[in-house]
């Protein structure tokens, strides 16, 4: 009998061992629907952007710069699985570069009264399940994309609102480092104005170590056609497709950090490159970025619900930044003179994305084709400084550009009859922009944020200011998605 008693006992201890086991490896969840407040109010005496269906690169960046006034969704995560689904109650594009609207409100054309009927207004710009363990990523849906280890990415970068793809990632210990591989495919938004389709696919194969990482990429764009598995295929080489409806770049990125606070880290690519034997073919093209980052002090970084569309990046070649405290950024790009271009006749397969916003005003939707890399674009030098104090609850930062912009910079295609062949590399006929931005965040506890910004663009004698401030809050039935 006390046999049987030590036997029941060792299995039920055992039992209770095993189930303890199973609840510690169970996966964390989280789950909510959720609700984001954000009034901003701005004042600005940027130039008015004349009304009409096709506006500039620039005043489409700057309409998706300003936050939604209010965005709400779904928020699942279990373990290493992510979706969320966001609704944006977004302000009318010809309210914020029009009417220059003092507050983000999705108000209508003829007054303060909100339109929230219109299709332009719950136009979602995050969507997206996502999949991160073991080495292995995965993501589905709609977010913001960018490449390389800089502030922007040379082949693609964050400046855009959104790219719908799918975008997986492998990586694997190898020696006393891993080795990775990145693939990406996206699919262009189709409009009655556009619906022939434009497909983006990169891949990137990478190597890093302790101190060091290289990566080797290529990109192609398919355009005006339906790609074919050749496209698809994430370990072909695109230039040995040739297909037409199609322009290829090739480039290299690289991070060396010599010392946990220093690090040293820059990005190329290659479009075209012209033999001196050639005659009337597509002139040299390339992009090049060198950058170095110093962390001055540590810090905790900010922490709190996710506010900004940015905070859902999926990021390629990402250098990880410094947790927290103060940090000083340097960097240089260059792009040449017919980068990311096409020569005319062909001008869908420059390397630009497409979208369609829908507005309630009588001049109705707008069609822009900015660049991929916004906001970098061609025939333009730039240099950058940034200086960063991030340290729960305050995270602020400093950031001065300087800018060669050439007269071809916003020009998406070439002639071959005008190409200068000979001065292919440096920004031509340059006009000087000094550009100044602070803007600080507060948190105030896990659910509100404060914010405030100043930004100062100095060109051609003229000064153009933009004064901003606004509070958010998270409001959350079970779980909002937060930065952790």
């Amino acid at each position: 009998m006390r046999r049987r008693t030590l036997l029941i006992c060792l299995c039920l201890a055992g039992a209770i061992a095993l189930a303890a086991g199973a609840q510690e490896k169970a996966p964390a969840t989280e789950a909510g629907f959720f609700f984001n407040l954000f009034p901003m109010f701005e004042y600005t005496n940027r130039a008015v952007v004349s009304t009409g269906s096709n506006i500039s690169d620039q005043a489409f960046g700057a309409y998706y710069e300003t936050p939604t006034f209010g965005s709400g969704g779904f928020y699942l995560k279990k373990g290493p699985i992510t979706a969320i689904g966001i609704m944006e109650f977004q302000q009318d594009i010809w309210s914020k570069l029009y009417k220059h609207s003092f507050i983000n409100l999705p108000d209508s054309e003829t007054g303060w009264t909100p339109d929230l009927i219109g299709l332009g207004t719950f136009y979602p710009n995050v969507g997206y399940v996502d999949y991160d363990a073991d080495g292995i990523r995965l993501s589905l849906g709609r977010r913001k994309i960018s490449d390389g280890p800089g502030t922007y990415g040379l082949g693609i970068s964050a400046g855009n609102p959104f790219y719908d793809h799918v975008a997986a990632s492998l990586a694997i210990p190898i020696g006393s480092g891993k080795l990775a591989y990145d693939y990406a495919a996206i699919g262009m938004q189709r409009w009655f104005t556009s619906t022939n389709p434009k497909y983006y696919f990169f891949h990137r194969a990478s190597w890093t170590g302790k101190r060091f990482t290289i990566g080797i990429n290529e990109y192609t764009l398919i355009a005006d056609t339906t790609p074919d598995f050749q496209d698809w295929g994430p370990f072909l080489f695109y230039h040995n497709l040739f297909n037409s409806n199609q322009n290829v770049m090739a480039g290299f990125d690289f991070a060396w950090t010599p010392a946990d606070a220093f690090a040293l880290y820059g990005q190329f690519i290659l479009d075209d490159f012209m033999l001196s034997t050639e005659v009337g073919s597509n002139p040299t093209a390339i992009g090049m970025t060198l950058g170095a980052d110093l962390q001055l002090m540590k810090g905790s970084p900010a922490q709190g619900a996710k506010f900004y569309d940015s905070d859902y990046t999926y990021r390629v070649g990402a250098r990880p930044a410094a947790e927290g405290g103060l940090t000083l950024r340097a960097e240089g790009y260059l792009m040449s003179r017919y980068l990311y271009r096409r020569q005319d006749g062909k001008p869908n397969e420059a390397f630009t994305a497409q979208y369609e916003v829908m507005s309630n005003w009588s001049e109705g939707y707008v069609d822009a084709r900015p660049f991929l890399a916004t906001p970098l674009s061609p025939d333009t030098a730039l240099a950058r400084l940034a200086l960063t104090w991030d340290d729960q609850p305050v995270k602020a930062t400093f950031a001065f550009e300087y800018r060669l912009v050439g007269s071809e910079s916003g020009t998406k295609t070439y002639n071959y009859s005008t190409v200068d062949y000979a001065n292919w590399l440096w920004p031509s006929s340059p006009t000087t922009q000094l550009g100044f931005a602070l803007d600080g965040k507060y948190r105030l506890g896990g659910s509100s944020m404060a914010t405030a910004g100043v930004g100062l663009l100095l060109e051609d004698g003229g000064a153009e200011v933009t004064l901003n401030a606004g509070f958010a809050h998270q409001f959350a039935a079970g779980k909002g998605p937060s930065l952790k």
